[in-house]
């Protein structure tokens, strides 16, 4: 944005009377009520201009003010506060204030002054005035440095401050952030409602009581209708009769005070700078280098003026702000347009942060100006890049793409993986014009194209970027290739049963993958098991090269007496879908248990041992036996017992079919009766009674 406050100095360019300006400042001593005018209390030129003082001036500054601090607090030139970082607010509002640790009062006056493009003189002026910063600080003026959030209303006017804005640098920063939202939203306010005061006649209050009257003021200029709004009356003939002193009970002194105060310290409010004035339009950073833009010239003269560029504080060269500006022509028609300025200057490679501050070289009267200092970053971060494609040709796949890393131009590593294991690294160093193109100042050689073995199957490649500098290690893209895909294959090729089992023998394989694979079982529509088909087969290995041989299975699986199906499918891997391998009928012996209660024997020890053994058709499992005395219930115990003779007479049933159980019985005629209790088809079998003398 153009900054048009000295516009007003010249309409042709007239040099003399220029000069006529660069008037000595008058001292405060010689000022006279009479002087004042309500309407032009400060200049544009003045109020706004942010460069007039530098750091190291406003410390000087300070430095040569008297000093009597209260309540042991440290004069403004010995002040220092950590500050916190705050966001620009957008368009030409207040910019980006950076923190910092322990921070002078210079300096957060000077940054905040180009933050929001507030002359530094008028922000000493408003401490002074406010709490008597300058002079005579105290901690309660510290708190309140600009009297921000502590209208002029009410009795008391402590008591009306908000503390949430309380602090040095808070209240710095919103005075001059007010100032700038004045100027920015000069009629309307943000959110709804007019501004009291701005450019033209108002009605101004000497006080805030009402009956002391005002008068109506033909504001001039917007620094005015500033100072107004911030603090809305005007001093009467008694406080500009009284320059130095109090007038009436109807005076206010603040506007005035503001006008004394910087006249006394800086010269008139209303005189013009013979300074160069310009504004930095454009600051940014690419890979290596940083561009300016923007425009620049001297009251004094009509031809282009230079500007210095400083990096970090350190010398980054002189430039000449001479490049045609129609747009600054026509804002100030009396000087031409050949005053902007476009330029680039390398940077370190990861330079990161860099500050830049830029100065118009002053020419005849007037001192050099900072224009702006902006914070430019080269680009950082993890690489991008794309994996373009990925083709399979035989057991290898290209990989063609490109990676960038924002740090350096320079070629950077790609590293592959295939399934989650290690593939390969290479380098992204060859030639893409339109990499190039798409990301100047990285050039072209960024692109790369390499073979990576994979086996049959589908196999998943991914690409990551090695990163140089900021960032990590970025994943760039994964894509898929298939030797052959799809879902699972195989055979169920016998099926057998025999006591409660059936035994299934085939093969299964996953096309995508050649790894063994599980297989699901279901017998009769129900959930019968799983298990991995990972027997060798060397047959399956032969038909299927580069499979394996690892894709056989021989399962054992429950199921009950009589006919049962029995389903298996094979569980996808990639993909596809899990797909039937086929189904089986077996028959399983089935009916009602049988066995032997073989005897009942009373020991010594009055105990007696009952024992046989029992078996049902249905499962290999152990049967529960059901036992009554007497005709009563006598319990249930399971016939698990190893049997080596019941395992040679029905071998397919294995041992545990045995029982040997002690039971204690009454005196007398004891009856023993034992029941096979049925596990499938059949019927709870009958196995006869004993009796028992005891």
């Amino acid at each position: 944005m153009l900054r048009r406050s000295i516009a007003a100095i010249v309409s042709v360019f007239v040099v003399s009377s220029l000069l006529q300006v660069a008037q000595t400042p008058q001292s405060a001593t010689a000022l006279s009520g009479a002087d004042f005018q309500a309407g032009n209390i400060i200049s544009d030129q003045n109020f706004f201009d942010s460069g007039a003082l530098t750091e190291s001036q406003i410390q000087t500054f300070l430095q040569s003010q008297p000093c009597t601090p209260l309540n042991g607090v440290p004069c403004l030139k010995d002040f220092t506060q950590s500050t916190p970082t705050v966001a620009a607010v957008g368009g030409t509002h207040c910019k980006a204030y950076s923190g910092g640790t322990n921070e002078r009062a210079s300096r957060i006056i000077a940054k905040v002054a180009a933050a929001c493009q507030i002359n530094p003189k008028a922000l000493l002026v408003l401490l002074q005035k406010e709490q008597s910063l300058v002079t005579r600080p105290s901690a309660y003026g510290y708190q309140r440095a600009m009297g921000w959030g502590c209208p002029d209303s009410g009795p008391n006017y402590s008591a009306n401050c908000d503390a949430n804005f309380f602090g040095f640098f808070n209240q710095t920063y919103k005075s001059a952030w007010q100032f700038r939202q004045y100027t920015e939203y000069p009629v309307n306010i943000p959110g709804g409602g007019t501004r009291a005061y701005r450019i033209g006649t108002v009605y101004i209050q000497n006080n805030p009581n009402p009956a002391c009257g005002g008068s109506n003021v033909t504001i001039e200029n917007q620094a005015t209708a500033n100072l107004y709004l911030y603090t809305p009356y005007q001093p009467n003939a008694a406080a500009l009769a009284n320059l130095k002193g109090t007038g009436d009970q109807c005076s206010s002194y603040g506007n005035r005070n503001f006008w004394q105060q910087y006249t006394d310290w800086f010269g008139p409010t209303t005189g013009h700078s013979l300074s160069p004035v310009g504004n930095v339009e454009i600051a940014t950073a690419s890979v290596a280098s940083a561009t300016f833009r923007g425009w620049a010239f001297d009251p004094e003269i009509p031809g282009p003026i230079a500007v210095h560029l400083y990096l970090n504080g350190q010398w980054g060269g002189a430039f000449d702000a001479s490049v045609p500006r129609q747009d600054i022509a026509q804002a100030y028609p009396s000087y031409g347009s050949n005053h902007g300025f476009a330029f680039s200057v390398p940077l370190a490679v990861g330079a990161g942060s860099v500050e830049a501050c830029l100065y118009a070289i002053n020419v005849g009267a007037g001192s050099n100006q900072l224009l702006a200092c902006e914070t430019v970053t080269t680009p950082t971060g993890s690489p991008l890049g794309s994996l373009d494609s990925a083709t399979l040709g035989g057991g290898n796949v290209v990989l063609s793409g490109w990676v960038i890393d924002p740090d350096s131009p320079a070629s950077t590593t790609v590293h592959a993986y295939v399934n989650g294991a290690w593939g390969g690294a290479f380098p992204a160093d060859g030639v893409r014009a339109d990499v190039g193109r798409a990301y100047p100042g990285y050039g072209s050689n960024h692109g790369f194209s390499a073979n990576v073995n994979v086996g049959v199957g589908t196999s998943n490649i991914c690409v990551y970027g090695i990163n140089i500098g900021g960032g990590d290690n970025k994943l760039i893209e994964c894509k898929s290739v298939s030797t052959g895909s799809g879902p699972p294959i195989g055979n169920i090729e016998s099926a057998t049963a025999s006591a409660g089992r059936a035994t299934l023998n085939g093969w299964a394989l996953d096309p995508d993958s050649p790894a063994s694979i599980d297989v699901h079982a279901y017998v009769n529509g129900q959930w019968g098991g799983s298990f991995t088909a990972n027997v060798s087969r060397a047959d399956v290995g032969r038909a299927y090269p580069g499979y394996g041989d690892t894709h056989g299975f021989s399962a054992n699986l429950p199921v009950p007496g009589g006919t049962s199906k029995v389903c298996l499918y094979g569980i996808n891997v990639q993909q596809g879908y899990n797909s039937s391998l086929g189904c089986s009928q077996v028959y399983n012996p089935s009916g009602s248990p049988f066995g032997n209660f073989e005897s009942a024997l009373t020991g010594s020890d009055g105990t007696t041992t009952i024992s046989g053994w029992s078996i049902d058709p249905d499962t290999t499992l152990p049967v529960d036996v059901h036992v009554y005395f007497n005709g009563q219930w006598g319990g249930s115990f399971t016939a698990d017992a190893a049997r080596g003779d019941v395992s040679n007479a029905f071998p397919a049933f294995g041992p545990e079919h045995g029982f040997s159980i002690p039971v204690t019985l009454d005196r007398g005629s004891n009856q023993i009766c034992l029941y096979s209790i049925s596990v499938g088809a059949g019927a709870n079998q009958d196995m006869g009674c004993k009796t028992v003398l005891k």
